[in-house]
């Protein structure tokens, strides 16, 4: 017999976790399932995040931006003064937006962590395979719900099933943690380095999240060849 909840969320990562927390902590009995072994793992981040006073410039009508984007200082790997972009000619143009870097798979495992305070249950190692007929179909079994939702990524089993239209361009990209001592700003490098995207420095303790991303329309080869 399938299992019955009122809320699933397919994928464990930031909008999945949150999404749990505030549907449980509304009263709902609410499962989130991840096909991966652990919450967070591979990272598939550059880690970095803008101040509560950057997101509400943004955002000027956002409310309770410290309930939804407060992050404890124990997880905030380096303080940021802002982003220097560098342009083709390496013109550097400083933008002033102040964040924080994180360590993306400890940040998941603590917003997994919070849902399941919130008394949403979490279940790893299960993936979610199609819906049919108001069920969904996973590798544990079938599971009945009120709502399901879709935080699986840009290549969404969930907006497939639904017919929901999805990311068909996807940009691909590589990262590197690299061991040194960076300065407080984020690098961001335009031009032939990452056609049609960009690459990017960002500092974290002791090292920085280094990578590259490439649009595959304007690029010529695999991204790791940049």
């Amino acid at each position: 017999m399938a299992e019955k909840v009122d809320v699933l969320v397919v994928g464990s990562g930031p909008a999945g976790s949150t999404a749990a927390m505030y549907a449980a902590k509304a009263g709902a009995d609410v499962m989130m399932i991840e096909r991966r072994s652990a919450v967070g793992s591979p990272v598939r981040c550059g880690e970095y995040m803008p101040s509560n006073g950057e997101i509400v410039k943004m955002f000027p009508n956002l409310t309770d931006e410290d309930s939804l984007f407060d992050v404890p200082k124990r997880l905030v790997c380096k303080e940021t003064l802002g982003i220097k972009l560098v342009d083709p000619k390496d013109k550097v143009t400083l933008l002033d937006m102040p964040g924080y870097t994180i360590d993306r798979d400890v940040f998941d495992g603590y917003l997994a962590d919070r849902a399941v305070e919130e008394g949403a249950r979490l279940v790893t190692g299960c993936s979610f395979d199609t819906i049919d007929g108001g069920m969904a179909r996973t590798s544990q079994g079938d599971i009945a719900y009120e709502v399901i939702i879709g935080a699986d990524g840009p290549g969404s089993r969930v907006a497939r099933s639904l017919g929901l239209s999805r990311n068909r361009n996807p940009y691909p990209a590589v990262t590197a943690q690299v061991k040194g001592d960076f300065e407080p700003y984020l690098y961001m490098f335009f031009g032939d380095i990452a056609p049609g995207a960009y690459s990017w420095i960002i500092p974290k303790d002791g090292h920085a999240n280094v990578g590259v991303g490439c649009s595959p329309r304007f690029s010529n080869g695999k991204v790791t060849e940049y």
